[in-house]
């Protein structure tokens, strides 16, 4: 890999464990106010994601000089769909597992219209398909979303002033269209929470890594203080961590996500400037490489984790070592796990939408 883009990785690694993280925190709701917090906020590593894609797409298409939209769509279908398909089909059958076994009703969610829904990556565009089928679906949702509206952006954004313009029209439309559904919507009170992770609130994010994109590009010709990138780098760090402590309440659930966005953004442009190797190192570039298996996987873990704990009586929701023990257990079995669900399953299925392009444009 080029080494001067291996922050990308890097970034996608944090951001990884950072949402494991969360889920092993919720599970633990007696820890201390300020572990749990900080803990459960990294589930914020969802929009670093997004933001890292965002960078990443816009880099490609810079680098390719056009975009092709069937190549486009054929290269990101197979570079999600053939984990995410097998995600599905691992999760149905260990939901029927826990059917026969009279665990749950984990089968009564398999309704027709939120299994064509989640197949076709739309579940985030309803309330009830929005996590059933498989866990943390809404995130892949909503980057599929993105995938299908990125060549527009793409057409109208070529400058940083664009893509200035496109971030503060995309937070000012999700900012209303979440706050008139919130008043005049009639909705499931236990769903309350659906119009943080529609694709109108989550696009902003997204933006945020276009214009991320743009200011990287132009530092280049002018030089950015490593020194400087450095200080603003932890600086960010710090906002961050304060954040987190923070309890949002009232609008602030559904935003707050805007100022995570902005500090994330503020720190991958350091990043891209400084390299550390606090952050930039072999151990997170590669998590980073693997990270969507690991995000597909890891929820399992959880699950079968906590069932041990609690079937062997270990279990103590403000237990700080069972915290650690189970965290660190998480991130080992998630690694594993994900490190040959990329090699035998998402590399594969990448080289696959390869060889189809390139056999259509034989045709062509």
């Amino acid at each position: 890999m080029n080494k001067k883009i291996e922050y990308l990785d890097a970034l996608r690694g944090l951001a990884i464990l950072g949402v494991m993280t969360t889920h092993v925190t919720v599970a633990f709701p007696e820890l201390l106010p300020i572990t749990f917090h900080i803990g459960k906020n990294g589930s914020r590593g969802v929009q670093l994601f997004f933001i890292v894609s965002a960078f990443t797409l816009m880099l490609s298409l810079q680098r390719a000089g056009k975009l092709e939209l069937k190549s486009f769509y054929i290269k990101r279908f197979f570079r999600i769909a053939p984990a995410f398909y097998m995600a599905f089909l691992f999760y149905f059958l260990f939901n029927v597992i826990k059917y026969i076994l009279h665990q749950d009703h984990a089968l009564s969610a398999y309704l027709t219209s939120n299994v064509i829904g989640t197949l076709a990556f739309l579940n985030v565009l309803r309330m009830d398909w929005l996590f059933s089928l498989v866990p943390g679906g809404w995130s892949i949702s909503n980057e599929f979303l993105f995938y299908l509206v990125l060549p527009l952006i793409y057409v109208t954004c070529r400058s940083l002033k664009q893509a200035f313009i496109w971030l503060i029209l995309t937070m000012m439309a999700g900012i209303a269209l979440t706050m008139l559904s919130l008043h005049y919507y009639t909705y499931n009170p236990k769903l309350y929470m659906y119009y943080f992770y529609w694709f109108p609130n989550q696009l902003p994010i997204f933006c945020m890594g276009i214009l991320l994109f743009f200011i990287v590009s132009y530092s280049k010709e002018a030089r950015f203080s490593p020194q400087m990138a450095n200080i603003f780098l932890w600086l960010s760090v710090f906002l961050m961590i304060a954040l987190s402590t923070m309890k949002f309440e009232g609008y602030l659930l559904y935003f707050n996500h805007y100022l995570y966005g902005l500090l994330f953004s503020l720190f991958a442009f350091c990043l891209s400037v400084t390299q550390t190797k606090i952050f930039v190192n072999h151990f997170l570039v590669y998590i980073g490489q693997i990270s969507f298996s690991m995000y597909l996987i890891h929820f399992f873990f959880v699950e079968m984790l906590l069932k041990c704990l609690k079937a062997l009586h270990l279990y103590e929701p403000g237990n700080i070592l069972s915290y650690v023990l189970m965290l660190l257990s998480v991130y080992i079995l998630s690694i594993i796990a994900a490190h040959f669900s990329y090699h035998y399953l998402e590399w594969p299925g990448i080289q696959l939408g390869r060889k189809w392009i390139k056999k259509l444009n034989r045709q062509s």
